[in-house]
């Protein structure tokens, strides 16, 4: 899709949400907390992993570009 078909999308689409209220309480309620916390920790979990992998593939990268260099 193109920025304008993005934009028209989003803008028809406003009227689905609620506005945020800025001024109540920053603070989840504790029902709100119970709601997400399996899922907040899975998504944490999930992150923790792909940091793993991606500081792997960063360094297993890094190695064979400076091998590939030093060979050139």
């Amino acid at each position: 899709m193109h920025f304008k078909q993005w934009k028209e999308w989003f803008q028809l689409n406003a009227v689905h949400f609620s506005p945020i209220n800025r001024k109540g309480p920053d603070e989840l309620t504790a029902k709100e907390k119970q709601l997400i916390t399996s899922s907040f920790q899975q998504f944490q979990k999930g992150e923790h992993s792909e940091e793993k992998h991606l500081y792997q593939y960063a360094k297993a990268t890094g190695r064979y570009l400076l091998q590939w260099k030093n060979h050139t």
